[in-house]
């Protein structure tokens, strides 16, 4: 589509235009950027020990719009001779995402989502970046970012049981308020 051949042109038009196409070049970037890192991986990864599995397609929603990289997988077999898969490049850089949803995304749904509906964040999300989501969208998010919390939470109570918290901070009166009453 040229916007440019339009009768009427609006700023509002002529704004998402160069939105969209600054992300399409973003993307490419991205998946340009991701797959020569996962090709330099390979080639300098421990070959006795991992195994190449060929290449999957990964389709990453990310603030720009849907990146699909072609990433390799491989094969390793641990000590109990199970057989594990694994991304070089997930390990690489650290990936934490939500599904395939990118960490940044992931955060601003989460962000919006303590202050609107989640009909209303997925909207939001759908004007404000590249990508769109449904409102179940949204409450997958949401669901599993709370589930990592929670697990997270359970083994910083577990450490604390076992006595492996190294704090350093050490308050002499603690108080504590349970709607706006003061507890001893």
């Amino acid at each position: 589509m040229n916007i440019l051949n339009q009768k009427e042109i609006t700023f509002k038009d002529l704004e998402r235009f160069f939105f969209e196409m600054g992300c399409k070049i973003a993307k490419g970037f991205l998946q340009e950027f991701l797959e020569q890192t996962d090709k330099q991986l390979a080639e300098d990864r421990n070959k006795k020990e991992l195994r190449h599995g060929g290449k999957k397609i990964t389709t990453l929603k990310t603030l720009m719009g849907e990146v699909a990289v072609k990433r390799n997988v491989y094969r390793k077999t641990d000590e109990n001779g199970q057989v594990q898969h694994m991304y070089l490049l997930d390990q690489s850089l650290g990936f934490e995402t939500i599904g395939l949803i990118s960490p940044n995304l992931a955060e601003k749904i989460l962000g919006l989502s303590c202050q609107k509906s989640y009909r209303q964040v997925a909207q939001t999300i759908s004007e404000l970046t590249n990508q769109t989501i449904s409102h179940q969208g949204v409450w997958d998010v949401i669901q599993t970012a709370g589930q990592r919390q929670k697990k997270a939470e359970y083994e910083e109570i577990k450490a604390y049981k076992n006595h492996q918290l190294n704090g350093t901070k050490e308050v002499p009166v603690l108080f504590e308020e349970a709607d706006g009453v003061w507890l001893s």
